[in-house]
Formats: structure tokens, sequence, C-alpha cells
């Protein structure tokens, strides 16, 4: 399992930019791209049918190099798409290595020219999972544009990289729509639509499933701590809470919708939401349900959590000490 969902909660706290790196072949210049899996081992292979952005640098300074021709020894494994400032577009046409070479002009003009070696396989393992849960099954609002984190694998499990490739197929069709113009290497973007029930993401290389249960705001029937709640809350001060709103009894992932949150013994604590934390620019997390709770004295804070689109509500309780 990926348990993404739990890195999903924590990038809260971290957003991470991480780069696999190499010198090329001719020591002139330095490649780059974006990359969350074996960071150190730059010679990943790109899906077949992915893209990716290969940024280019100056080896002796580190600076961004100017691509002025890019091209592959092998189109039928890897074709340029484009190139543009320090960056060169590449697309995997097929299973094999080759060769990339590129010319560029460093901060001074000065033109260098260098290749690197790199290789495309076809996707074998497609994984998928949800951001509230590790079921089979999750539920999400209907009329929302949502997130399903998904990776690329070779059988033996190594990863691989590129973005803007999904090698799914959603049943029954047209329900949902899975934004194919998109370049995402770790998320499928799902227009969940407007219609209730069962759609089944189905994985186009393996036996791969995820099914979202889309459902109308009118079906929340409740809240949930998908992570619980801390034993208890010291005196004088706070903890960040996740809720989620629920249908069926089960979290509504990424459910965004009206709520308010009321604090029952004021004396004893306040509940609010943590509009930092929920509604922030942390573009990384693509989550909300977030409130904060302080602690002023010792006893059980209680509050109340609802959803005015269905009439919901949901009593919780925790200890001040």
């Amino acid at each position: 399992m990926m348990h993404r969902f739990s890195i999903f909660v924590l990038s809260i706290l971290v957003v991470s930019g991480c780069e696999s790196s190499i010198t090329g072949n001719a020591g002139q210049l330095r490649f780059a791209y974006d990359s969350n899996e074996d960071v150190f081992n730059f010679n990943k292979p790109i899906a077949v049918g992915a893209t990716l952005d290969l940024r280019v640098t100056d080896f002796s300074d580190q600076r961004d190099a100017f691509v002025i021709a890019a091209s592959t020894k092998d189109p039928e494994v890897i074709q340029v798409a484009d190139f543009s400032g320090n960056t060169v577009t590449l697309i995997a046409s097929g299973d094999g290595s080759t060769l990339v070479k590129v010319s560029a002009n460093d901060h001074m003009g000065i033109e260098r020219d260098d290749s690197v070696n790199m290789m495309a396989r076809e996707v074998e393992v497609l994984r998928m999972e949800h951001t509230c849960t590790d079921d089979l099954e999750g539920h999400y609002l209907a009329g929302h544009r949502v997130r399903v984190p998904f990776e690329l694998e070779l059988n033996d499990g190594n990863p691989l990289i590129g973005d803007g490739f999904y090698p799914v197929t959603d049943e029954p069709a047209g329900q949902i729509t899975i934004d194919r113009t998109v370049r995402e290497q770790e998320w499928m973007i799902i227009d969940t639509g407007n219609q209730a029930g069962v759609v089944s993401l189905r994985s186009d290389v393996d036996a791969t499933r995820l099914d979202l249960a889309i459902v109308p705001p009118e079906a929340i029937d409740g809240a949930s701590l998908p992570f619980g709640a801390p034993s208890s809350v010291r005196r004088d001060g706070s903890a960040l809470l996740w809720v989620l709103p629920t249908a069926n009894g089960r979290p509504i992932c990424q459910g965004i919708t009206e709520r308010s949150v009321e604090t029952l013994t004021p004396e004893i604590c306040t509940v609010r939401d943590a509009v930092g934390a929920a509604e922030g620019s942390n573009e990384g997390r693509h989550e909300s349900g977030w409130i904060e709770l302080q602690g002023h004295q010792n006893g059980t804070c209680q509050y109340r959590v609802r959803y005015p689109a269905s009439g919901a509500r949901a009593d919780f309780m925790v200890q001040v000490r």
C-alpha cells in the first residue's frame, strides 16, 4: 500500500521539491527532473505515453542554460516534444534506451554540447488509492474536482517517471471526467459530475481497481475523525483535528462543503475552523476538514460539527488537562 493518505495530511507541515539529476556524458551540462521516488537514481525509465520536463544547467556553475537545440538518437523510444528556456520536454514512445542530445548556451552565451542516456518502459503496474481511506471504495461529493493519488511501476516494483499519462478507464463511462489535459505525475484530476452512484477506475495495464462512490451533499449523515482524536489536550494548549463529513457512516474524501463548528463547553475550550490549515495555499494537500481546539481549563471539551446541506451534525469530546 502507498499509504499516501497519511502523507497527504502530514504534507501540511512539509512541502518538498525533490529532483533527480546527473552530469551529462561530456561533463558540460547537468540534467534534472522532478522526482519523489528513488531520487538519487537518475536512470529511472519514463513511462511510455508519459511526458518529462528535463531541466538543463551549466555544470560549472549550476546556472540555468538556454537550450538552443535538442534531439534524440532514437525517436521511436523517446522524442523531443519541445524545448524552451532551460527545459527540454520529452515524450516516451516505446520500450528501449536512447541518447538525448542537447546544445545550450551558458549565462555568458558560450555554447555547451552534451548528452544523457535515458530509457522508456511500458507501464506494468498501476497503484491507486483514496486520500482519506485505505478501502477499495471511497466516498466523494458530486459536483467537485478531486484528486486521486496514483503511481506507475514495473513488475519488479521500480518506479516509472513522467507525467500526463493516466492508464485507467472509468466504468460506467461518462459519469465522471478524468482530466487528461493536465500534466500530473502523482494525482489524477477528476470531476465527479452530478450523478450519484459508484464509478470504478479500472487499470488498463493490470487488474487494479478503485471505486468512487459519488454522493450529493444532502447524503451527508455525520462527521468523523479519520485519524482519531488525541487522548487529551493540555490546558492552554491547542490541537489540530481532521474532521470530514460522512455518508453511510464513512468519510467523504476531500469533502469541501459548507459546515459550522460550535463549542458546547466554552469555559473548557474553544473550537474553530483552522482556516490556515484547511483553506490555505498549500497546493500539495488538496484536503479540507481541519479544526483547531484550544484548551482553557481542566474538564471535558465538547463540540459540534454541522452540515447545513443535509442538516446532519456530530458531537465530539476530548479531555483538557
